[in-house]
């Protein structure tokens, strides 16, 4: 992948986190944040394009609830530009996956955290899972973030002002 296309992914998590700072209660639920970055997404111009598939199907490359190898969906996911054409429309390489979660109190369960995690884990794939936390005790998340971070896993972005914090696991080198 190219600079733009990371940079253009980057640009759009801190988009999000900066409307988060701005003001908690713009999202009322997790789609609308996920609505909101998908917005952000789909308006950088590399993701505005129409890319052809090797069933001659034509899609761009950000999709919402985007099926996993695993049974939950991934809440967005970025194809790879670069091998859309030699896979068909439903078996696509997901370059980037992005799970997000909105929470109002600090009740975290450090199994359902490794889960969420599990979900979106593809040792090809670079992932990062965003919390957008209302309420509760950041300090707390904050604290329990080594019992339920994964190999690889590191912070990519925090926000105590707005209690936002995004992870990132980078694909295994090959």
């Amino acid at each position: 992948m190219d600079n733009y296309f990371w940079e253009a992914i980057h640009r759009c998590l801190h988009g999000l986190v900066k409307k988060w700072e701005e003001s908690r209660y713009f999202f009322y639920k997790e789609s609308d944040a996920k609505s909101y970055l998908y917005h952000l997404l789909i308006s950088e111009e590399r993701f505005q394009r129409n890319y052809a598939t090797k069933d001659s199907k034509n899609t761009c490359l950000v999709h919402t609830e985007y099926p996993s190898s695993r049974r939950f969906p991934i809440d967005v996911a970025i194809l790879d530009p670069h091998e859309l054409n030699q896979r068909s429309f439903r078996r696509q390489k997901i370059a980037c996956a992005i799970e997000l979660k909105v929470w109002d109190s600090a009740g975290y369960d450090a199994k359902k955290e490794r889960t969420i995690r599990d979900t979106i884990f593809d040792e090809t794939t670079t992932s990062f899972v965003i919390y957008l936390a209302r309420g509760g005790n950041w300090e707390y998340f904050r604290s329990k973030f080594p019992e339920f971070k994964m190999a690889q896993e590191e912070i990519y972005l925090e926000s105590e002002k707005a209690m936002a914090l995004v992870t990132r696991i980078k694909p295994n080198p090959r």
